[in-house]
């Protein structure tokens, strides 16, 4: 068999692996959308144009490779996501006033610095069953019991999600991040989480806020090609700092109690979470392994085996 690289020039093959990558999720995508997750790693041009990525998207569909339904491009013998996107986007629509509910609550707390939506909310490609994903930006020192309010005031909805259940439909704060944490650790940097950190949609944040997420997390940009958020170098902007009262020593001291006693809770539930004093990571599941194989089965509709293997293995390591 020949290697995939007498078939494949380095941009097809991460054009192809870009759609192999949603076709999991069964979402195909415009070639705007593909432009900005294009996968870079192994590529010599890093800033690629919206005309490469349509001539490159041409040349997979003459080998026969991807297919196109007026905007929308899908791996071969996927035409029936074209209506799964459509219900996908219906039911995303759907929780929108859920959304809401969710930031106006969060906005008024005076610890959160920024929310944002994660998941599959955050793609427009929910299905109704779906939880809502987010993530929350606290204080140092305020998340544990920022964490108590939220998990409360989810609770009192009825949209709380437990540890021995996967209720349809629940609100899902599985990502907290203390402003001392906004960045992700280079030895858990990856394609994956590449795509995690630029999907991730703002809701709500305090002015300093706005964009500290994404400026410390521009190392994606060795994985994917990004926007124009990832280009902008805006002048830092100090953040919001209360002065400290008396009760400041109480709340640091009733925090760490909350960490306390939250930690060891969940010590009897917990599997593949990551938690600290500033941050908490909710995936009871090995999520990286989940999506290279899902992005394996996916690469497999269209290549043989051995040279879906080849591509893959490109994006599931560091870049060199």
């Amino acid at each position: 068999m020949r290697p995939i690289t007498q078939i494949l020039t380095p941009l097809e093959s991460a054009v192809l692996a870009t759609l192999a990558y949603t076709d999991q999720f069964g979402f195909p995508l415009r070639k705007e959308e593909i432009l900005v997750r294009c996968l870079i790693q192994g590529l010599p041009k890093k800033r690629l144009s919206l005309k490469e990525v349509t001539h490159t998207l041409q040349t997979l569909q003459d080998k026969k490779l991807i297919a196109q339904d007026e905007t929308l491009y899908f791996l071969i013998g996927r035409e029936k996501l074209i209506s799964h996107r459509k219900e996908q986007e219906a039911a995303a629509e759907k929780k929108k006033p859920e959304v809401d509910q969710v930031v106006a609550f969060i906005s008024q707390l005076p610890w959160v610095r920024a929310l944002y939506l994660t998941g599959s909310q955050a793609m427009n490609s929910a299905t109704f069953q779906s939880d809502i994903d987010f993530m929350i930006i606290t204080d140092p020192l305020r998340m544990w019991l920022t964490r108590i309010v939220v998990s409360c005031y989810a609770q009192l909805q009825g949209k709380r999600r437990s540890w021995n259940h996967e209720e349809p439909g629940s609100w899902c704060f599985n990502l907290w991040i203390d402003t001392q944490h906004l960045g992700v650790e280079a030895q858990r940097q990856s394609s994956y989480l590449a795509y995690e950190v630029f999907q991730a949609k703002l809701l709500w944040a305090t002015p300093a806020y706005t964009s500290r997420f994404i400026q410390e997390n521009t190392w994606i940009t060795e994985y994917i090609r990004g926007d124009d958020r990832l280009g902008k170098r805006e002048a830092p902007q100090s953040p919001e700092i209360s002065s400290r009262r008396w009760w400041s020593s109480v709340l640091d001291a009733a925090d760490a109690c909350a960490w306390l006693v939250q930690s060891w809770y969940m010590k009897r539930h917990q599997t593949t979470e990551r938690v600290g004093r500033g941050f908490a990571f909710f995936h009871p599941r090995d999520t990286r392994t989940v999506i290279a194989e899902g992005w394996q089965v996916s690469l497999e509709r269209c290549l043989p085996k051995q040279q879906a293997l080849e591509i893959l293995q490109t994006y599931v390591s560091r870049p060199s």
